[in-house]
C-alpha cells in the first residue's frame, strides 16, 4: 500500500498534482479507511481526489471490478453525468488496484439529506427513478463495451441464503446475528427466499448496493431541479436483476421509517410499526414518486410492449423485503443479541413476504 506520505509523489507521477503545490503545501491528505484504505486528497485549486486501495486479494479483486464498471459505464455518455470523474486506475503499484476517484466535495448522502429535513421529498424519489431507469435501460454502444458488460454479471445476492448457513461461517458470527437466522428459519423466511433465488434474473446493468449512503446530492438544502443525483461505490455492480435495485431502494425507504421508531421493548413488536416519527402517508408520495418516474423512463427508453412493469413491481416488493432482512443482518454483525429495531426488521420483512400485494398498497401507497 503507498503510505500516506507517498501519496502525494504518486499523483504527481500520475499528473494529478502540479510540483509546486507539493512544496506551498496546497493540499491536504485525510484517511478515511474502513474496508478498503481511502485517503481523501483535499485541493485549495482544481479537483479533489478521493483514492481507494485494496488492503488485501480480496479487496483488490473488489476494487479492480470497480474499476472496470468505472470504464464500462463511463463509455456510456447517457449515464456519465450519475458518476464522479475517474481520473486513473494503476494496476501495478505494488501488485495492488488503484481507484482514483473526483471527491464530491459540497455533497451529503440521501440518508444526511432527509435527516436534516426530516422529510422525504417527492423530488429525490423522482431523481432515483430517472437514474435508475437509465442505468438499467443501458446497452453496450460496440464489441468493447459488450465484453465489458458479460464479464460483470452478477449472481443472486448472498442474503438469499440466509437461511442455509455454511456450518464453517457460524464460528465467527455474533450471537445476534445467529439468533436471527434461527428466526429466519424458524418463521418460514428459507421458503420466500428460495423462491426469489429461483426468480433471479440478470437481465440489467445494475448497481447491486443502492443504499443512500452511495447516493449523493448538493448540500444546498433547496438545491434546483436539475442538479443531477451522483451515484457512488460500484463495487457489487454488473449484469443482474433490476428487481434487486428497485426493491433496494423501496427498502432503504422502509428501513428509513423503522429507524425513526422509538423502540423501547415496552411495546409488543407488531406494535412498534405505528410509532414512527414519520407516518407511511408521509413517506408514499416520495415512494409513488420513484416508481412512477421509473416507470415512465423505462417505458420510454425500451419497448414498452416489453416492459412488464406489473411483474417487475411484485419482484421488487418481495426483494424489499430480503433487503431488510439484510438490513437486519448487518446491524447484528458485533451485537449478542437481539434488538427492538432488528425485530422490527424482520417482521416488516416476513409481513411483506406473506402478503406482497397488499405491502404493495398499504405499504409503499402504489397501486399494484
Amino acid at each position: 500500500m503507498i503510505p500516506p506520505s507517498g501519496i502525494a509523489r504518486y499523483l504527481v507521477r500520475q499528473k494529478l498534482l502540479r510540483s509546486r503545490e507539493t512544496i506551498a503545501g496546497d493540499f491536504t491528505i485525510v484517511n478515511a479507511s474502513r474496508r478498503n484504505q481511502v485517503v481523501k486528497v483535499l485541493r485549495t485549486a482544481g479537483p479533489s481526489y478521493l483514492i481507494k486501495e485494496g488492503v488485501d486479494a480480496g479487496r483488490t479483486a473488489t476494487i479492480r471490478r470497480e474499476s472496470s464498471v468505472y470504464r464500462a459505464l463511463g463509455a456510456q455518455p447517457g449515464f456519465r453525468k450519475y458518476l464522479p470523474r475517474h481520473f486513473a486506475s494503476d494496476r501495478d503499484h505494488q501488485r495492488s488496484q488503484l481507484l482514483i476517484l473526483e471527491l464530491l466535495a459540497g455533497t451529503q448522502n440521501l440518508r444526511q439529506y432527509h435527516e436534516s429535513l426530516v422529510r422525504t421529498p417527492t423530488l429525490i424519489g423522482r431523481m432515483l427513478g430517472e437514474a435508475l431507469a437509465d442505468l438499467h435501460s443501458l446497452r453496450p454502444a460496440n464489441d468493447s463495451s459488450r465484453k465489458a458488460f458479460a464479464s460483470l454479471l452478477n449472481r443472486e445476492p448472498g442474503i438469499l441464503r440466509l437461511n442455509e448457513p455454511h456450518l464453517p461461517s457460524l464460528r465467527s458470527l455474533s450471537a445476534g446475528t445467529i439468533e436471527l437466522i434461527k428466526i429466519v428459519q424458524r418463521f418460514g423466511f428459507g421458503e420466500h427466499l428460495e423462491k426469489l433465488r429461483g426468480a433471479w434474473r440478470p437481465l440489467a446493468f445494475t448497481h447491486g448496493d443502492l443504499r443512500w449512503e452511495n447516493c449523493l446530492v448538493p448540500l444546498r438544502p433547496n438545491f434546483p431541479p436539475r442538479t443531477r443525483l451522483k451515484i457512488v461505490d460500484w463495487e457489487f455492480a454488473g449484469l443482474g436483476d433490476p428487481a434487486w435495485d428497485v426493491g433496494f431502494v423501496f427498502a432503504e425507504y422502509l428501513g428509513y421509517w423503522i429507524s425513526l421508531i422509538p423502540v423501547t421493548g415496552e411495546s409488543l413488536p407488531d406494535r412498534y410499526l405505528n410509532m414512527a416519527d414519520i407516518s407511511l402517508d408521509a413517506m408514499q408520495p416520495a415512494l409513488r414518486s420513484f416508481w412512477s418516474s421509473y416507470r415512465h423512463r423505462m417505458a420510454t427508453k425500451i419497448n414498452s410492449e416489453k416492459f412488464d412493469d406489473s411483474d417487475l413491481l411484485l419482484r421488487s416488493v418481495r426483494y424489499a423485503a430480503a433487503r431488510l432482512l439484510q438490513t437486519a443482518y448487518e446491524e447484528m454483525s458485533d451485537s449478542s443479541q437481539l434488538t427492538g429495531s432488528v425485530i422490527c426488521l424482520a417482521q416488516l420483512s416476513l409481513n411483506i413476504f406473506l402478503e406482497p400485494r397488499q405491502a404493495c398498497t398499504g405499504l409503499l401507497g402504489i397501486p399494484c
